[in-house]
């Protein structure tokens, strides 16, 4: 069976169960996917050179506080990340602070970045083992390709493109085997914070098959 599934998606952080021994913001901050969160926006900001702060300014100089913020010589006033009460991760910074397009490109690395990890975690989980992993530029941005297999003889080719959007390829499958691993990947993901929502979905019979698999992913930026 080939398949091809299209996505739009978005970041977030689902909170924990509160209970009546933990503050009120327990159940967020010891989410695990938290972690990975911090994690890649530390990364970021330091490969940019820059650092990690709780602000932002706009362009008349005020300081806005937020979850956590990336200062970066490029972007000196901050790219702010707070999280809306459910989870969704959102991007702030004042358009008018200097070149609009450097701060979209530090949103697009957190979204890349995070979705990368939470990708081949999902991989794993479902008994796949990454054999390359490697960075390619293109005069849309860098994208990341990650090719994995299994014992069984199934492969997925997974492109992470700039923007956080993902398109594979499943090869190896016979019968609805591959309808499953989509539905149980994507499962994986949601769970880990990444949350799709179906734009096209086709599916095309066949004894032996790939299929190719797409994820648009953004968090909403303002």
């Amino acid at each position: 069976m080939s398949e091809h599934a299209s996505y739009d998606t978005y970041i977030y952080i689902p909170p924990l169960p509160r209970t009546n021994l933990v503050s009120k913001n327990a159940g967020l901050e010891t989410n695990p996917n938290l972690d990975t969160l911090r994690a890649i926006i530390r990364k970021v900001a330091k490969s940019r050179g820059g650092r990690v702060s709780n602000r932002y300014e706009d362009n008349a100089g005020a300081g806005h506080r937020v979850w956590t913020a990336i200062e970066t010589p490029d972007f000196p006033r901050g790219v702010g990340i707070n999280m809306s009460g459910d989870g969704t991760v959102l991007f702030q910074y004042d358009t008018l602070c200097g070149n609009e397009s450097t701060a979209k490109e530090i949103c697009a690395e957190v979204k890349q970045g995070y979705v990368v990890v939470q990708l081949l975690r999902a991989l794993a989980k479902l008994g796949f083992r990454v054999e390359t992993r490697e960075q390619v530029s293109s005069s849309d941005g860098k994208s990341i390709i990650i090719s994995a297999r299994r014992y069984g003889g199934q492969n997925i080719l997974a492109t992470v493109d700039s923007s956080g959007s993902i398109d594979a390829d499943f090869a190896g499958y016979r019968g609805q085997e591959c309808l499953k691993d989509e539905a149980i990947l994507n499962k994986n993901l949601k769970m880990n914070g990444v949350n799709m929502v179906t734009k096209i979905h086709r599916s095309k019979s066949g004894t032996r098959g790939a299929a190719s698999w797409e994820r648009g992913y953004g968090s909403k930026v303002r």
